[in-house]
């Protein structure tokens, strides 16, 4: 029995467990704050109306395109922001931008071809939606089958339109205008920027952005480690230059490690190999020029910084922003540097370079200011050394 009461006394017993209720706290909102029920909304499409409209035999002009933009951007329970372009050329420009999820283009003759019903050679009516696979294949896909949805919920009120004309008139349907009369508009989907296959989905480049992250907090660990032995716990200029060359040798080959296996024994599909290395160093460069500054400063205390951060972002790098709760935007995803990574790897994967530029610029003036907190920590270390010299003169002989 005293043992009993001697265990449930000690200190590590109930140290522990505020431990483990606050580790539960942490990684329960880590990893389902956000994503305990992910809902779309405002997703941003793109609509282009170039339907011109026809005039029917009765004298009315019917607009069927006119008729399903009415419908489609008036329509509040639709998870979509819609933008009216001028033309699909201008809508392709804005997908490779990542602008857009989607964009549905009415053609001209869409009215005309819908009508048709009621010719001897009847033409059913598309429209095309071009998916942007490559901005987030999730939502472009659920985009798709919204879409989907809409046209034949459209198709049935056409088709029923068009009979009650054709009986108004008394005219009756062909064994040819049948099959017609059952489908009077259809929807095409083209992908656009397409995800390949071996792509983990379209959520590679959250993947290796999260590599990259947790292989660089090890090295920044070990080079550090060096650093206080070589300087003998003090951070000089040529210590500090050393941190720095190691960082670019451990990230370098690090890189070259983690994208052989990628794409040998595992087989994801990159479109040009050493881009790809090229982009994967400098990222893990700026992500360990980020963790050097936070641990120059609060030596091995940065690392349960470093650690949180990742498993609070983690979760939301693969989502649509779109998907999150506004808190987790404003909060978490639009701050976050791993945002601009993910966003590299993607123009890199999918979209052909196109906007790479700008998140490697993005990403540089991050390592710059990361860079010149590291190179700051010298004033803490000479602070230090001006403490130790003071006492060492007051001291008594």
């Amino acid at each position: 029995m005293k043992t009993v009461k001697t265990y449930f006394t000690q200190k590590i017993f109930w140290g522990g467990l505020a431990g483990l209720a606050a580790a539960a706290l942490i990684f329960t909102f880590a990893f389902m704050g956000s994503n305990v029920n992910p809902a779309p909304k405002d997703l941003p499409v793109a609509l282009v109306m170039k339907d011109q409209g026809v005039q029917l035999p009765n004298g009315q002009k019917l607009e069927i395109g006119k008729l399903m933009q009415e419908k489609l951007t008036g329509n509040k329970e639709l998870p979509i922001k819609w933008t009216v372009l001028d033309s699909e050329i201008e809508a392709k420009e804005e997908l490779d931008d990542r602008a857009y999820y989607a964009a549905l283009i009415i053609p001209e003759e869409f009215s005309e071809h819908a009508a048709s019903l009621q010719s001897p050679e009847p033409v059913q009516a598309e429209a095309k939606l071009l998916v942007n696979q490559g901005k987030n294949l999730n939502a472009a896909n659920s985009v798709a089958a919204i879409m989907d949805k809409v046209f034949t919920g459209v198709n049935k009120e056409i088709s029923g339109q068009m009979l009650a004309q054709m009986k108004a008139q008394k005219m009756m349907l062909s064994p040819d205008q049948v099959p017609q009369a059952a489908e009077r508009i259809t929807l095409s989907v083209e992908n656009v920027n397409p995800v390949r296959d071996y792509n983990a989905g379209g959520n590679s480049p959250g993947m290796m952005t999260q590599i990259l992250w947790l292989t660089t907090i090890i090295s920044s660990i070990v080079i550090y480690l060096g650093l206080k032995k070589a300087s003998r716990g003090r951070i000089t200029p040529s210590s500090l230059a050393a941190q720095l060359a190691a960082g670019l040798l451990f990230v370098s080959l690090n890189s070259l490690i983690i994208l052989w296996i990628a794409t040998g024994p595992l087989g994801l599909e990159v479109p040009d190999f050493w881009d790809t290395y090229g982009f994967m160093v400098f990222t893990a460069y700026m992500f360990f020029l980020m963790q050097g500054a936070l641990i120059n400063w609060i030596g091995y205390g940065a690392m349960p910084v470093l650690i949180l951060l990742f498993f609070f972002s983690s979760p939301v790098l693969n989502m649509p922003p779109e998907f999150l709760p506004e808190a987790t935007q404003t909060w978490l995803l639009s701050w976050i540097p791993f945002s601009h990574s993910v966003e590299g790897f993607r123009t890199l994967f999918f979209f052909n370079g196109i906007g790479f530029e700008e998140k490697r610029w993005i990403l540089g003036m991050i390592g710059l200011g990361a860079f010149i907190i590291m190179a700051l920590s010298l004033l803490k270390a000479y602070g230090k050394k001006e403490e130790t010299v003071k006492k060492e003169e007051n001291m008594p002989i």
